[in-house]
């Protein structure tokens, strides 16, 4: 696991998105995103869930939550341009 501090080092070097992956779960994926990374994938916070589903709309909030937090928005751009 490389954690925050290299996504911190290379999202400053890189100009391309960085995407956490690894032991993500709605708990820390605020801090993957303040670190650096445009998102995360997500496996096993949703397949080991009880409740897939809810399990999503958790991540999906806490995702939209840190964007809000860091003044991101929504990265998903659906307009098509």
């Amino acid at each position: 696991p490389c954690g925050p501090d290299l996504l911190r080092r290379a999202s400053g070097r890189i100009q391309v998105p960085i995407l956490g992956i690894g032991g993500v779960t709605d708990k820390n994926i605020a801090a993957v995103i303040g670190s650096g990374a445009s998102g995360c994938a997500v496996v096993s916070a949703i397949t080991e869930s009880e409740d897939p589903f809810q399990a999503s709309r958790n991540l999906v909030d806490a995702t939209l939550s840190a964007w809000s937090q860091l003044g991101l928005g929504c990265r998903h751009d659906k307009s098509g341009s």
